[in-house]
């Protein structure tokens, strides 16, 4: 979980105690090393921190260079198929390697294949190349926003970070403005943050997914979206093979492992594999909520089959506010999610033991995980539409109420722009300023639907909460909690080929069409060969889950959340009385009600003290 940060100069002087505070500001990423690299012109600064993994030896400290400074990497990583791109440049190229690390690797790539190296590697990274001979800058992002990046370019130096602080610290003269309207887009149902590629601060924009930048005599050459999602080509589908084999690619790492062990059967089955492919005693670490709390008795259950050292965190001993406040005081913007305090409250026991834990994020939506007959009838509907003569749709459209035209009579694209904007309808009532987002909406469907292929209303519902939605609270959990810990995380269901070959299985294949309870059913079916068929076919607990943590906030924190949030209503952003009936019924509003309580501590935090 390292930190990347680099700066492209045109007529700026660099202060190196600038730099150093920068460094200090992401203490929390870089227990091992750290070192920086200057050209010899003065003008390309770049600098690293490391949380060693692969090649513990200092020879594999960045910024990393090969045929004497020619090529010089900066790497925020881990490309999990190295070891196979090693034998082929060695093979086809002759490289002769000096270390065991994925680092060398990647420069190399980069050195023989230059932009296609991105189409080779499996990977989480944000990465950095200075090539000297071309005096070139190649900076690249992974497949599933992974790893952050984060950059500033205006007249007098363009500037790469793995945080926003980094920013700040290194030009103090930078403003910190804010950007209004992108608090409008945190407060959109089910995101977690403020998306892609926008930012809380103005001028400064976070890399698309994969994107790469290639800079030039100083300037922006190109910027482009390497990859779409596209199907997976095959007719076979044994899934836990294929997971098997991914988990393999994985594996790399000098240090040893741990596992969360949760609820359900995805954590189940990730520390099955570990303790198949582990020498020593697989490490699972369980939450447990309550005294009567079924996941911890489910976790129990599956820690004592597969013989696991069964670590078990309660959440009361945990400050979950605290949590909170120090998530975004490293973030630098407003962000809450359930399950980054839930991982907050076990990676804070778990760091004195381990550098490396396996996740299952994305499992859900990669395979379906709950029914939704809503979706299947939605599927339905949109094919026979197709069919339907041009005389139907136009009588049907006459004999229909103005409030369904637009569900009814769109296309699936226009059904998630009219349902995400009816959506900011509803919430819009808590801003003051109450212009609508519609171009943003326009903005977010437009480029999911030219990033990926789809054919029924299922693929697209579940695509669309991975990648507009869930993916930037997933992957900012995967990074932000983690590297707040100083611990690297692995996610099965965020690798690129995973994600690919999930959505070119048939949805007839996730769902049993005679028992809409059963989804994830080509992941069931083979999983009854390891597990219990009783365990396997149990219903998912989420919501009570979500509900009992209410509680707890509801019982420890109401009223210290309420005098926080009524702070902003003097800040002239939202509108008191409407913010009021949300505390009416704080259970089923408490996600939205801390959402505004993170906005409050933000401006407390990075605007109020400048």
């Amino acid at each position: 979980m390292c930190w990347i940060s680099w700066i492209i100069l045109k007529d700026w002087i660099v202060n190196k105690n600038n730099i150093l505070k920068a460094n200090e500001t992401m203490k929390h990423r870089w227990p091992d090393a750290s070192s920086f690299f200057i050209s010899e012109n003065k003008k390309i600064w770049l600098w690293h921190v490391r949380l060693s993994i692969v090649d513990l030896n200092n020879r594999s400290n960045q910024p990393f260079q090969i045929d004497n400074w020619d090529y010089v990497i900066v790497f925020n990583w881990e490309i999990y198929n190295y070891e196979s791109l090693k034998v082929l440049l060695e093979n086809k190229y002759s490289v002769l390697f000096k270390t065991t690390s994925d680092t060398e690797v990647l420069v190399n790539m980069y050195k023989y294949f230059w932009k296609e190296c991105l189409n080779y590697i499996e990977w989480m990274f944000a990465f950095v190349i200075y090539n000297k001979i071309k005096n070139e800058i190649f900076i690249a992002r992974d497949f599933a926003w992974q790893k952050p990046l984060v950059y500033i370019n205006d007249k007098t130096w363009f500037y790469f970070s793995s945080e926003i602080p980094a920013l700040f610290n290194l030009n103090p003269w930078f403003k910190k403005e804010i950007d209004v309207s992108t608090l409008k887009f945190y407060m959109l149902q089910n995101f977690w943050h403020i998306p892609n590629d926008f930012c809380a601060f103005k001028n400064i924009k976070k890399l698309e997914k994969s994107s790469y930048v290639l800079i030039k005599n100083w300037e922006i050459v190109e910027i482009w979206k390497y990859d779409k999602l596209q199907k997976w080509i095959n007719t076979s589908w044994n899934e836990i093979d294929f997971l098997d084999n991914k988990l393999s690619e994985m594996k790399p790492s000098d240090i040893g492992y741990a596992s969360f062990l949760s609820w359900w059967i995805d954590s189940s089955f990730i520390c099955n594999w570990l303790k198949k492919n582990e020498i020593k005693k697989t490490d699972a670490y369980t939450l447990k909520i309550s005294n009567d709390d079924e996941d911890f008795e489910r976790s129990k259950f599956v820690a004592k089959k597969l013989d696991l050292n069964h670590n078990v965190i309660y959440i009361n001993d945990f400050n979950i506010i605290k949590s909170i406040n120090e998530t975004i005081s490293i973030l630098w913007e407003p962000y809450f999610h359930i399950t980054s305090v839930y991982a907050d409250s076990i990676l804070e026991k778990a760091k004195t033991k381990h550098k490396v834990f396996f996740t299952w994020a994305a499992w859900d939506e990669c395979y379906y995980w709950y029914n939704n007959i809503l979706f299947i009838l939605m599927n339905i509907y949109f094919k026979i539409k197709k069919i339907l003569p041009y005389f139907v749709i136009t009588f049907l459209n006459k004999i229909t109420n103005e409030k369904y035209k637009d569900i009814f009579f769109s296309d699936i694209k226009t059904f998630k722009k009219n349902y995400y904007k009816s959506n900011f309808q509803k919430i819009s009532k808590i801003f003051i300023d109450k212009q609508n987002i519609d171009n943003y909406i326009d903005k977010l469907v437009n480029d999911f639907f030219n990033f990926v292929e789809v054919n029924n209303y299922i693929d697209v519902s579940y695509m669309f909460w991975l990648f507009i939605e869930n993916m930037h609270s997933l992957t900012i959990q995967s990074d932000l909690i983690w590297m707040k810990n100083s611990i690297e995380i692995r996610a099965l269901f965020l690798e690129r080929e995973v994600i690919k070959r999930a959505y070119s299985i048939p949805f007839r294949k996730k769902v049993n069409l005679f028992k809409l309870n059963e989804w994830k059913e080509i992941l069931r079916k083979q999983l009854i060969k390891i597990f219990w068929k009783k365990f396997i076919y149990s219903k998912k607990i989420w919501f009570w889950v979500k509900y009992n943590f209410a509680k707890k906030i509801e019982e420890k924190y109401l009223n210290l959340i309420y005098s926080k949030i009524k702070n902003l209503f003097k800040r002239w952003l939202f509108d008191e009385t409407e913010v009021n009936k949300l505390f009416e019924n704080f259970i089923w509003n408490f996600q939205i009600i801390i959402k505004l309580y993170t906005i409050e501590i933000w401006f407390e935090q990075f605007i109020d003290n400048k």
